[in-house]
């Protein structure tokens, strides 16, 4: 190749790295030219305004403690609520339960004056047995739900437990307010009046 080829060559590459330079430097200048976006600006003015607030973090803080408070006592409201709902149910049932077992009492006690009756009146040993072992079922069922009589007699009067229908007179065996007979039997539920015996009191 001639000296005069080769010269031609390095002021042909000389000339495209000039070109390449000035593109460069056209497009740095017109990035810089270019107006900040929105979005960009947004958040400049944010981290500007957190620089400026140096106890943001702890009014953050202050706010979400404040927040968990308060779903604190939500959730404890709410158990309150659950428990009360669950109480109050278990309540009506056995409100329920007490009702039924109370309108029950009569027919026992039917059973308790029909047996005597029976025996006394001659009735055959086969019916006889028979009431006596629909009489025996009732009990159990009753005594199984926690139906328990009462045993008052010739034990001291108790408002609590009895109610004196009838008096008489005390004596040296049967001193005053001692149950001296039972007029209707009374019971029991789980330890509690489910109805009072009527009795005769002395006085």
């Amino acid at each position: 190749m001639s000296e005069e080829q080769q010269q031609n060559d390095f002021d042909a590459s000389e000339e495209n790295s000039n070109d390449e330079r000035v593109e460069t430097a056209d497009a740095v200048q017109s990035s810089l030219e270019e107006p900040i976006e929105a979005g960009n600006a947004s958040g400049l003015e944010e981290d500007l305004r957190i620089a400026e607030e140096p106890d943001m973090l702890g009014k953050l803080q202050s706010e979400l403690e404040e927040t968990r408070q308060q779903l604190l006592r939500t959730m404890a409201d709410f158990d309150n609520f659950r428990r009360r709902v669950r109480q109050e149910r278990e309540e009506l049932v056995k409100s329920a339960a007490r009702t039924l077992l109370a309108e029950l009492l009569p027919v026992l006690d039917n059973f308790d004056r029909a047996l005597p009756a029976l025996e006394q009146e001659g009735v055959s040993e086969q019916v006889s047995t028979g009431i006596g072992m629909v009489h025996r079922q009732l009990q159990t069922l009753l005594q199984k739900q926690g139906v328990e009589r009462m045993e008052p007699l010739h034990q001291p009067f108790n408002p609590e437990f009895h109610d004196a229908v009838l008096q008489e007179a005390a004596s040296e065996e049967y001193p005053s307010g001692t149950v001296v007979e039972v007029l209707q039997a009374g019971y029991l539920l789980n330890g509690k009046v489910l109805r009072p015996a009527m009795v005769k009191v002395t006085m």
